[in-house]
């Protein structure tokens, strides 16, 4: 597990540099953000196959060219030809695109290095290790942030509306995002929480037969309609996650003035969305996942939370300090739990290199 931890503190040790010289020159956030696509695309890329469950199985149907008619599929195709059918090559393709348009919609959203930095970080902590196992649904959850990114902080919609639909056709669970149009129109109101929380629970209770209308249309979504609930292996961990979010989400809406701001609550509403759904369908792998990937919105706005936190209580910078050293700890301890239980497959690390 040590190379995660190695992967994170590298980034610890740079970033502070980084954002002291981007105070006098702002050239430098181009170098920063350039430095963290190389490095967080360097582990995920470079890895062998057997760092990841579903790493294998995505190879495998690489080499093979296994028939798929998504634009997955075609990518797929286009890497191997281009390659000659290298599968390191692929996974570069898949990483490189992933963290790209991840770090790409942070920069969209906020120009403050400091404020990125936080989310970097905890996209570090709770969903980097993510990629190495369900990179397709990663990838596509990537490019679809930047296509929410786009929409509300630059009124794009051509191009929005283009992206999304790449990420549609990469993995089609990403269709659930299509909430956020919803969100996004009640952000202002005081009732948006208990809309959601009346919408979160029916979706869990009826997933089995959201999906398998899905199925009707889409043969994919048939393994989800048919084995939506059992024995998860990582329920207990799923739980603590939501329960963490979840917690932080109420608290902001309760102690802090996030709600008042538009944006933010937008992002703290997928954010509340998303703990519901982890915790209410904890047993279901699929569920949990759709609910991981509304949580990630998390990102955005976790300097903005852990700042208002600070502001309630007196001294300021003494608990502005404990807040984000508390808030980092419990990351570290949450990835250290993952990697330690063995989630994904994720350990031990392999280069391709040393297989």
């Amino acid at each position: 597990m040590l190379p995660y931890f190695i992967n994170i503190a590298i980034f610890l040790a740079y970033s502070p540099l980084f954002i002291y010289l981007n105070k006098k020159n702002k050239l430098f956030s181009e170098l920063y953000y350039i430095i963290i696509i190389i490095q967080l695309t360097f582990l995920l890329s470079f890895r062998y196959v057997t760092v990841g469950n579903d790493t294998g199985a995505y190879v495998q149907a690489y080499l093979n060219q296994v028939p798929n008619d998504s634009l997955f599929g075609l990518l797929r195709r286009i890497v191997w030809i281009l390659s000659g059918g290298n599968y390191s090559a692929f996974l570069f393709v898949l990483s490189f695109v992933t963290i790209l348009c991840f770090v790409q919609a942070l920069r969209v959203n906020s120009n403050e290095l400091s404020k990125n930095f936080w989310g970097i970080l905890t996209f570090l902590m709770f969903f980097y290790i993510e990629c190495f196992n369900i990179e397709r649904q990663m990838m596509a959850t990537s490019i679809a942030f930047l296509a929410v990114s786009l929409w509300i902080n630059r009124h794009d919609r051509i191009l929005p509306i283009l992206l999304f639909g790449i990420a549609f056709g990469i993995h089609n669970v990403t269709v659930c995002l299509l909430i956020a149009i919803v969100v996004w129109k009640l952000r202002n109101s005081k009732k948006i929480y208990l809309l959601l929380i009346l919408l979160a629970i029916p979706f869990v209770m009826f997933s089995s037969v959201i999906f398998g209308f899905f199925a009707k249309f889409n043969g994919h979504y048939e393994m989800y309609a048919n084995n939506i609930y059992g024995a998860y292996q990582n329920a207990g961990g799923v739980i603590i996650f939501g329960l963490f979010f979840f917690v932080i989400s109420v608290l902001c809406i309760l102690i802090t003035d996030i709600c008042q701001e538009s944006k933010a609550n937008f992002y703290l509403g997928l954010v509340f969305l998303g703990s519901i759904i982890s915790i209410v369908g904890y047993s279901s792998y699929i569920v949990t996942r759709i609910g991981e990937m509304f949580i990630c919105f998390i990102i955005f706005i976790i300097s903005d939370i852990l700042n208002k936190f600070s502001e309630k209580i007196r001294p300021y910078k003494i608990f502005y300090v404990l807040a984000h050293i508390l808030f980092f700890l419990i990351g570290i301890l949450y990835l250290y739990m993952r990697l330690k239980k063995g989630y994904a497959g994720v350990v031990p690390y392999v280069f391709f290199w040393n297989a």
